[in-house]
């Protein structure tokens, strides 16, 4: 049987929000590597390529800091 076919409601939220906070907290946490990076003098594309983030992302996270 499938994980989430035997989790209660309240386990399955509980678990869903667990992920989301995960995803947030990378998500966070690449942003600010980005943001280090490029004032330690990177470009977005020496960014892109270094950390494997994908360049519009790069892109869209420091206009974001502006």
């Amino acid at each position: 049987m499938d994980l989430y076919y035997r989790l209660t409601n309240v386990e399955y939220n509980h678990l869903l929000d667990v992920e989301r906070g995960r995803a947030e907290g990378m998500a966070e946490g690449k942003a600010e590597v980005v943001v280090n990076m490029a004032k330690n003098g990177q470009s977005a594309e020496q960014i892109s390529k270094l950390t494997g983030i994908d360049l519009s992302t790069v892109e869209s996270i420091l206009a974001r800091r502006d």
